[in-house]
């Protein structure tokens, strides 16, 4: 088990055990379309130190272009850590978040006891397939 200790979540989520990949979000009660649900925190460092420091690993990175800089969650206690992928390697593909100004918000209405998905998008997979399987 993930020590979560310092880990804020919000009264509307917990994390457990996920049937996609080690542990995964869930709603303990309605999460309505439009609901920010969690802000993305972490630390915010230059490109290229990222790039020095983690290579291709984009795991729990926010920000992926070179003029930006890069806001990682890798150290940080963030729930947004615990969310799966909705869309790559899934029979039928579900997003039912995403993040914009870092916030954790809900793409569509999510009953409860519905795990919340994101998209990590092409890049991710690009690297994490070849190697971090």
């Amino acid at each position: 088990m993930t020590d979560n200790s310092n880990l804020t979540i919000p009264d509307c989520c917990e994390i457990r055990s996920s049937p996609i990949e080690g542990m995964g979000v869930f709603a303990t009660k309605p999460i309505r379309k439009g609901q920010k649900i969690s802000y993305y925190t972490g630390v915010e460092i230059p490109y290229n130190e990222f790039k020095e420091r983690y290579g291709n690993d984009w795991r729990f990175t926010y920000r992926r272009m070179p003029w930006q800089k890069q806001l990682v969650s890798k150290d940080a206690k963030n729930l947004i850590n615990y969310l799966n992928d909705g869309v790559h390697g899934q029979k039928v593909p579900v997003c039912n978040c995403f993040i914009r100004r870092r916030w954790l918000t809900a793409n569509c209405d999510i009953a409860v006891g519905e795990e919340l998905l994101l998209n990590y998008g092409y890049r991710y997979w690009l690297y994490h397939d070849r190697n971090f399987s």
